[in-house]
């Protein structure tokens, strides 16, 4: 979820806690939780995070960032590889973020993800009045890619 800075955290950022289902005699259900991680850094702000399950069992992950020079940029990638990816970068912002952002499986190929999102052109003497851009983006483990196309 997107968490407020504080508590040692000098950026808005994303907090996450592992969740584990257990069925109890196949009449009740426990939830139970475990570890808890972070995606911060003291310069960046990360907020809007979007979250599925491929066919491995791995969680992907799309969410926002920005901050010092960056504007508001989507970013995707896995959780727990310490690296997230961006396709384009904004070169503006503005009040809201997050609408129309999603992450799924792949339809083709539920081992990899299917990443919908946008970025924001700053005005420029080609379009004055900025733009709006949608990106779709798929990816996932190099081992997993054959046969998709």
């Amino acid at each position: 979820w997107s968490a407020a800075r504080g508590g040692g955290f000098a950026q808005p950022y994303v907090r996450m806690v592992d969740l584990t289902k257990t069925s109890i005699a196949g009449l009740l259900t426990a939830w139970s939780s475990g570890n808890e991680h972070q995606i911060w850094n003291s310069k960046y702000a990360f907020q809007h995070p979007y979250m599925t399950t491929n066919s491995n069992g791995e969680v992907g992950i799309s969410l926002a960032f920005g901050g010092t020079n960056n504007e508001a940029t989507p970013l995707y990638g896995f959780v727990g590889d310490n690296t997230l990816y961006f396709g384009n970068q904004s070169t503006m912002s503005i009040n809201r973020w997050g609408d129309y952002s999603a992450i799924r499986k792949h339809p083709n190929n539920p081992a990899l993800f299917s990443v919908s999102d946008y970025y924001l052109i700053a005005p420029n003497d080609a379009n004055p009045n900025g733009s709006v851009w949608h990106q779709y983006v798929m990816f996932g483990r190099t081992v997993d890619v054959g046969g998709t196309f």
